[in-house]
């Protein structure tokens, strides 16, 4: 959990999910986390520089969150080209059966809703 965020700082991001896109976003600078051990010990702590970064991103992820989401006007405009190719790509495949379809994908998000 984010309990406390500071400062923001703007800098080149990518992520696996968009191979070689990569744009400026900002986050905070420094971010105050609260997580759990594997062991059950709660631990709060201070983040800065790529690890507060790294922490942000995948925190994201977790809810949902691209770093896409989170460009302004002008690194979506530079990203659409690169963005509408990851998305042909995306379609051609589930033509071809290479990954499953969006129907299938909702269905399953609807299984693992339930186990929840």
């Amino acid at each position: 959990e984010i309990v406390e965020k500071t400062g923001t700082a703007e800098g080149q991001e990518g992520c696996l999910s968009f191979p070689e896109l990569f744009q400026k976003v900002r986050r905070a600078k420094t971010i105050r986390v609260k997580y759990q051990t594997l062991e059950g010990l709660e631990v709060e702590e201070a983040l800065t520089g790529l690890h507060a970064k790294a922490f942000q991103h995948e925190y994201d992820h977790l809810h949902g969150v691209l770093f896409i989401d989170k460009l302004g006007p002008i690194g979506k405009m530079a990203a659409r080209g690169a963005i509408a190719s990851f998305e042909r790509l995306h379609l051609q495949d589930q033509k071809k059966g290479e990954i499953p379809t969006d129907a299938e994908l909702l269905a399953r998000l609807e299984e693992l809703a339930q186990l929840a």
